[in-house]
C-alpha cells in the first residue's frame, strides 16, 4: 500500500512537471522535451536543442563575418553587427524552407532532417553574436591578425567534430 501511495505520487509530479515544461514552452515542435545542448551530431534529435555540434559553425560564421562583412573600421560596430546578425538570420529563414530542407537531406547523412526549431535557431543567432563580439573583442585588444584565432579554432573543431556529410 505504500509502494502504491509511492507510485501515485510519483505519477502526479512527473505528469504536473510535464504540464509545467509545456506550459513554460520547454516542448519542442517534434513532441520532445527542451534541451539546451544536443552532443550527437548524427543524432535524432539534432537541431532541435538550443545549441548541437552544428552551432559551433554559427560561431565560425559569426569570427568570419565580423572580419569580412563589412571590414572592420568601415561602418560603425552597431551598424556591422546589425547588418550581419540581419544576414544570418535571413540564413536561418532559408535554411528552413522546404527546398534547403530537401537539399540537407540528400548532402548529409541525416536522411530524416525537418529542419531547425525555432529555440534552435535562437541558439544559432545567440553563438553567431558570441562569436561576433568575441571577434571583436579581440580586434581591440590585441590588434587584427589576433581576431583571426576564433576562426582557426572554431574551423578546426567544426572539421573535426562535425564531420557532416560523411
Amino acid at each position: 500500500s505504500s509502494t502504491r501511495r509511492l507510485r501515485r505520487r510519483q505519477n502526479f509530479l512527473r505528469s504536473t512537471k510535464q504540464a509545467q515544461m509545456a506550459e513554460w514552452g520547454c516542448v519542442s515542435f517534434a513532441g520532445a522535451r527542451f534541451r539546451l545542448w544536443q552532443s550527437d551530431v548524427h543524432g535524432k534529435n539534432t537541431s532541435e536543442a538550443a545549441f548541437d555540434p552544428y552551432s559551433f559553425a554559427h560561431a565560425c560564421v559569426g569570427a568570419c563575418q565580423f572580419l569580412l562583412v563589412p571590414p572592420p573600421g568601415v561602418w560603425a560596430w552597431e551598424h556591422a553587427f546589425l547588418l550581419n546578425l540581419g544576414l544570418h538570420a535571413a540564413f536561418e529563414v532559408v535554411e528552413n524552407t522546404p527546398p534547403a530542407i530537401r537539399w540537407c537531406r540528400s548532402a548529409t547523412v541525416d536522411k530524416e532532417y525537418k529542419g531547425d526549431t525555432v529555440v534552435n535557431s535562437l541558439g544559432d543567432l545567440v553563438t553567431f553574436a558570441a562569436a561576433y563580439f568575441l571577434t571583436f573583442g579581440l580586434w581591440l585588444a590585441a590588434g587584427g591578425f589576433a581576431a583571426l584565432v576564433p576562426v582557426a579554432c572554431l574551423a578546426v573543431f567544426c572539421g573535426f567534430y562535425c564531420r557532416g556529410a560523411e
